[in-house]
Formats: structure tokens, C-alpha cells, sequence
């Protein structure tokens, strides 16, 4: 049985409400252009809430209770932002101050375009560069979208065009540089000091929400998941509540849409 058939199954018999024919035609044609994933979270949730005789109109309050979950998850983009680029700026300035050099991955770059053997490659700027970072360089490098050989003018520039793994990784194979560096309030935790796999088990955790979220899939645990990116980036010196709530208040001018709505638009 397919998504759809599925979830307008559901629709027509789960809901404790028996829709019309004109509401099951337009909320299979809901189906075309909604996330199945959401709009499942949200029949599951209206099983247990609707009333045989308070629902003027059962596609409605579906799509309302789909979009009230939609701005649920919409919300936590900001958090994110600020995550993934905290984290992706950090180990920029780490691994120029371990490397003491802002063209650290050139070494990796150049042996690339010439053919060398990266194997070679055990010191850059004559500090020691392990395999495993060598390896991570030549996959961003190299990696989808680059065409071949992907060319960049800053470390910067570098991590951006990798993924949020590669910077996990990086992170990862100069743990002993990188903790140094994050705010010593980590030392006194009730759990002792951070270690590598603790950190790197939290990372993932936010790593694997923000994939769900930019790939339209429904992200699950969010309190949770918002305690694990307030102590990440608290690490950083980053207040998250704070700053978050300064995004929101932000006097922005609201978006321009032009189409005026139609009976079509359903």
C-alpha cells in the first residue's frame, strides 16, 4: 500500500469522523504537496482528540494541526544557523592556530592537482597532520559538487563546502587542541570533564536532528535536543536562550507575496 493510499485510509476511518466525498478529493490532493511524514505525526495526534460532534470541517482541522506541527519544526532553523556555523567557524580558527597558517588544507590541495601520493603528506607548516585529517581534506576536496578538484580560497570556505560529519571528524582528530580552546566550564560538569566520545555523541545527536530537519523529516525529542545545543554552544561562550530570543524579537520586514489566493489553491 503506498504513502498516500495509506495516510487517506487513515483519513476516512481513523479520525472518528466520517469525512465527504469532496473533503477525501481534496485532501488526496493534499497529499501531492505535503510532507506524508508530518501529516502522519498529525492524523496520529488528531486519533486521540477529535470529537464526532465539534468538527465542522475534518480537512481543516487536519491542515491546521499539520501547519501548528510545520511551525513546530520550522522554529528550530535559527538553532541550528547557530549551531552549525559556531562550530563550523571554531574549528576554522582551531586548526589555523594549530597549523599556524590560515591555508592549512593546501598541502592536501596541491598534492591532489599533481598527482602526489597523500600518503606523503605527514606534516603541515610543520606541525604533525595525521592520516585521518589528510583523508578528511581530500574528501571535501573531492567530494560531490566538486567537479573534480573543488578549489577554495579559505579554510572557511573549506569547511562550508564540506558536511557537518567532515566537521565532526576535524574536531574529532584534534580533540586535545580543540577542547583546549572551549570555555574551562565544561571541567566542572557533574559528569567531570567532556571527553571526546561524550562530545562527539552529543554533536551527532544534533548533527542527525539537523539532517531530518533540512531533508523535510519530522525531528522528534526537541527538548531534549535544545538542552544538548544550549551546552554545546554554551561551550563556546554562546547564551543560546538569549540569543534566540534576540532573532525573534528582530524587527525584520515581513515577506512580499504577490499571487492573490484562488479556489485552486485549495
Amino acid at each position: 500500500m503506498s504513502s498516500s493510499v495509506n495516510l487517506l485510509e487513515r483519513f476516512r476511518t481513523r479520525l472518528g469522523v466520517v469525512p465527504t466525498r469532496l473533503q477525501l478529493e481534496l485532501f488526496g490532493a493534499d497529499l501531492a504537496r505535503t510532507s506524508h511524514e508530518l501529516m502522519s505525526a498529525t492524523l496520529k495526534e488528531l486519533e486521540h482528540r477529535v470529537s464526532r460532534n465539534a468538527v465542522p470541517d475534518l480537512r481543516e482541522l487536519v491542515l491546521e494541526t499539520y501547519r501548528r506541527r510545520l511551525a513546530g519544526q520550522t522554529r528550530l532553523f535559527p538553532v541550528m544557523f547557530l549551531f552549525e556555523t559556531a562550530y563550523r567557524s571554531y574549528s576554522v580558527a582551531r586548526l589555523e592556530s594549530i597549523y599556524r597558517t590560515d591555508e592549512w588544507w593546501r598541502p592536501v590541495e596541491i598534492a591532489l592537482a599533481s598527482g602526489n601520493d597523500l600518503r606523503q603528506i605527514n606534516k603541515i607548516n610543520g606541525s604533525t597532520v595525521s592520516r585521518a585529517t589528510v583523508k578528511t581534506i581530500e574528501h571535501i576536496l573531492t567530494g560531490p559538487g566538486s567537479g573534480g578538484l573543488r578549489r577554495v580560497g579559505s579554510g572557511y570556505e573549506l569547511l562550508a563546502s564540506g558536511t557537518m560529519a567532515h566537521v565532526g571528524q576535524m574536531i574529532e582528530q584534534h580533540w586535545c587542541h580543540m577542547i583546549s580552546a572551549l570555555n574551562p566550564k565544561h571541567k566542572h560538569r557533574p559528569q567531570g570533564r567532556m571527553t571526546s566520545q561524550e562530545f562527539m555523541g552529543l554533536f551527532n545527536r544534533v548533527r542527525n536532528a539537523r539532517n531530518d530537519l533540512f531533508h523535510h523529516r519530522l525531528v522528534s525529542g526537541q527538548d531534549r535536543l535544545i538542552e544538548i545545543v544550549e551546552e554545546l554552544l554554551d561551550l563556546l561562550d554562546i547564551h543560546l536562550g538569549d540569543t534566540y530570543g534576540k532573532i525573534a524579537a528582530s524587527n525584520v520586514t515581513p515577506l512580499a507575496f504577490k499571487i492573490p489566493v484562488e479556489m485552486r489553491h485549495g
